[in-house]
């Protein structure tokens, strides 16, 4: 049995390392450069088989930035760890903590804001996934995170989902909330503590809102215009119907024979057959 090689060994968990990376850009919505896996992936497979130690002061200081200041890099690159970490046995230590930090904050400072963050959120089991999978497919790109609420779920269960969304993902450019109904409040106060730019939460939400919405996301237009010129055109309309009038009853007589034999039967029993109707 042919063993594997540690080249093999360290190209396998580079492409894990940056297949990570992908997923997580791609789970949170997050817009990072090309290099990010790939550079993240390069610094952690060549990391020594015991860590570098750093001396006390320099130690007090990187813990210090990343203690203090737990932004979204430094949340992102705890996340990223956190999931490598439970495939590999590596030794982090505060300093490497700090080098994929620093990679994935220059990573998102490279998109320069990106566009409004824009959720649906429904009760049911699929409402707010159906409602975005159809606007996110006619549009052509991801624009929707959609957050089902099956009715035996408590609120507080889909705030904590929203919350962990928002934190991973950059918020800078504003968040757009859409819901079916009710909870514009608790949304509010929920994710103002979260987020990095402003917030608008519109409820009744329907299919022709969310793709009007989305069309003008793709077109990276900013939050306060959308809410402004779009939210108010989606408005509900309404008509009614009436049947049409209904008519008399009436025999229908048709013959393979010919029209002669359907007008003599008309004479001899139409009014009759008529009358018992």
């Amino acid at each position: 049995m042919n063993k594997e090689s540690p080249r093999a060994r360290q190209d396998k968990r580079l492409r894990f390392i940056e297949d990570v990376g992908k997923a997580i850009a791609a789970h949170y919505d997050l817009e990072l450069n090309a290099e990010f896996a790939y550079l993240t992936g390069r610094y952690l497979t060549s990391l020594p088989l015991t860590p570098v130690e750093a001396s006390p002061s320099v130690r007090h200081v990187m813990l210090r930035w990343l203690e203090e200041a737990p932004g979204l890099a430094q949340r992102v690159a705890q996340k990223l760890l956190d999931v490598i970490n439970n495939k590999y046995d590596l030794l982090i230590d505060t300093l490497d903590r700090l080098v994929v930090a620093a990679i994935v904050s220059n990573a998102i400072d490279a998109t320069s804001g990106g566009k409004v963050k824009a959720l649906i959120i429904a009760h049911g089991y699929s409402t707010a996934s159906s409602i975005a999978g159809v606007a996110n497919r006619l549009i052509g790109e991801k624009i929707y995170h959609a957050m089902d609420m099956p009715m035996e779920v408590a609120f507080s269960d889909v705030s904590r989902a929203i919350v962990d969304y928002l934190q991973h993902t950059d918020t800078r450019a504003g968040v757009m909330v859409l819901i079916d109904m009710g909870y514009t409040k608790e949304i509010a106060d929920a994710l103002l503590s979260v987020i990095h730019g402003p917030l608008v939460v519109v409820d009744n939400v329907t299919t022709r809102l969310a793709l009007n919405v989305a069309s003008e996301i793709a077109l990276q237009k900013n939050i306060e215009q959308i809410a402004e010129e779009i939210v108010p055109l989606n408005q509900s309309r309404w008509d009614v119907f009436w049947p049409a009038q209904k008519k008399a009853r009436a025999l229908l007589v048709t013959c393979i024979t010919g029209i002669g034999t359907a007008f003599k039967f008309k004479k001899f029993d139409g009014k009759k057959s008529v009358d018992r109707l």
